[in-house]
């Protein structure tokens, strides 16, 4: 690739390529890229060498490890000489390293052979002999720079690294590349900002990021629909990067030793950018749904579910209705570990609610807040919320003459048509929380008025709307308080979090229910 013909955008990876021949380039992110450099470039490279003795070192591989110092140590001297030497000890502590002479070229050999070469050179003709001193005095002049390079590398807080040095024979001269290592981060922007307001952070915080160092900071633009996360900065690890990438719809590149701007490129258009509108509410609001039924669950049985099926039984064992949407991908399928494809984790095993069910999605983390009920007495409102997120709120009636009790209730029963003793007295569906209920009506004008003996009432669309929102073992308080005090928001779509396929569980129950109605 060449990446520098006139007219052509250069390619934004450009300054992470290393050159190793006439037109050929190695990424320095490529795990290969080393053993490419010996292939195509310089296969006697002392300092490729010491790089791939340590990665194998560090991979346990002490023979390929050992054959990789003894190469990088048969150059002397150079800056990678005593690392090599050092290695070579540490694999065979007890044995007498490698050293050898330099030779006409710049290549190691036998012990003394190069410099044998040297004086039978210098003695056969003016010519030879003169060729043998210039190419000492070259290398002497390469060690030189090289040692200068790591010094001033172990003085930085970031090495720059020497991977390739070339001496070409006699009048040919020498060739070296140089590789700068930088840094990466992902960082967190709004899903709905414009084009504009994406560059201007990005440029700000790639200016803020890379300071006055020689590095060169790349960042990798995803966006999120949490405002908390706006403009979050998280590094990179080399393992993580290329995941990272696939996620990202712009990158910023910057190195403030070099760059008089800040590179920008966009992968692809806003509407691709743009998770579903809501989708974090919803799916903080869906997987906190799921988190209360297991808590549930394991408050009555003891222990969490094998499955998470178990917690879609008949009556009365209908924690859920059914399992919630994912809203990022519009998935409710459920894996069991993390593979960042959509839907739902569930780890029976685990030791907290976040870490036993949450969202299959990379980088959508979602706090556990258990869903709630709240009725205000003063509004005759009903509020469902999970901490800032509101999952509904309805216009309900209360009991005539202050009967509907204040305080702290449970949803012990979650009841579709369920039977009194007269025929519909509680509508479609019913929460039942002891000796009164949260219900449906037929009676429409009862709604936001004060006229049931003591329960809450709600349109029979309502209660069928929130009914698979609310799980069994819900908190409910009820008070005189104004609705909304908390500071919630608008509720979200919750018709989003509806699968299309639900399970054929029996939410009706074979009893007749005494609540005050």
């Amino acid at each position: 690739m060449n990446s520098d013909k006139p007219g052509r955008y250069p390619h934004h990876l450009h300054r992470h390529l290393v050159k190793v021949d006439k037109n050929l380039y190695v990424s320095s992110s490529d795990p290969s890229a080393y053993e490419k450099m010996l292939r195509y470039g310089d296969s006697a490279s002392p300092a490729v060498h010491l790089k791939l003795g340590q990665k194998f070192e560090e991979l346990g591989k002490q023979e390929k490890a050992l054959d990789h110092y003894r190469q990088a140590a048969r150059i002397y001297p150079s800056p990678q000489y005593s690392k090599a030497q050092a290695g070579i000890r540490r694999l065979e502590p007890g044995k007498p390293g490698i050293r050898g002479a330099v030779g006409a070229g710049g290549r190691g050999g036998r012990p003394g052979a190069a410099a044998a070469a040297g004086e039978a050179g210098a003695t056969s003709g003016g010519g030879s002999g003169q060729d043998v001193l210039r190419n000492r005095m070259m290398l002497w002049t390469l060690a030189m720079l090289l040692a200068a390079a790591v010094l001033l590398g172990m003085a930085a807080a970031e090495p720059v690294q020497t991977l390739v040095a070339k001496l070409g024979n006699g009048s040919v001269g020498k060739q070296v590349v140089y590789e700068t290592t930088g840094r990466s981060y992902l960082l967190y922007l709004p899903y709905d900002a414009s084009n504009p307001v994406i560059e201007e952070m990005l440029r700000k915080k790639a200016v803020e990021t890379g300071g006055d160092g020689r590095q060169t900071v790349t960042l990798f633009g995803i966006s999120t629909a949490d405002p908390a996360s706006y403009g979050k900065l998280v590094p990179l690890s080399a393992e993580a990067e290329e995941e990272k990438k696939k996620l990202s719809f712009v990158s910023a590149e910057y190195n403030p030793s070099t760059d008089t701007a800040v590179r920008i490129r966009f992968f692809r258009t806003d509407s691709e950018k743009a998770p579903p509108a809501g989708a974090f509410s919803l799916t903080y609001a869906a997987a906190n749904v799921v988190r209360t039924a297991l808590g549930a669950y394991i408050a009555e049985k003891g222990t969490a579910p094998e499955r998470l099926s178990d917690l879609l039984g008949n009556y009365p064992a209908n924690y859920i209705s059914f399992v919630p949407n994912e809203a990022y991908t519009r998935s409710n399928g459920v894996a069991q570990s993390f593979d960042g494809k959509g839907g739902w984790v569930y780890d029976a095993a685990a030791s907290t609610a976040e870490r036993m069910f949450y969202p299959n999605v990379p980088e959508v983390d979602v706090a556990f807040e258990p869903v709630a009920v709240r009725i205000s007495k003063q509004d005759r409102m009903l509020e469902v919320v999970s901490g800032p997120v509101v999952l509904a709120s309805k216009t309900v009636g209360l009991g005539k003459n202050g009967r509907t009790p204040e305080g702290e209730f449970v949803v012990a029963d979650r009841v579709l048509d369920p039977k009194g003793a007269a025929p519909r007295a509680y509508g479609d569906g019913a929460l039942g929380l002891g000796e009164i209920a949260i219900h449906g009506t037929d009676d429409t004008s009862s709604i936001g008025a004060d006229r049931s003996l003591g329960c809450i009432r709600m349109d029979n669309g309502d209660v069928l709307e929130l009914f698979p929102f609310v799980p069994k073992g819900t908190g409910v308080r009820i008070s005189a308080e104004a609705a909304g005090a908390e500071g919630a928001a608008e509720p979200v779509e919750l018709h989003r979090l509806v699968p299309a396929s639900k399970p054929g569980i029996g939410e009706a129950a074979d009893r007749t229910f005494a609540w005050l109605g």
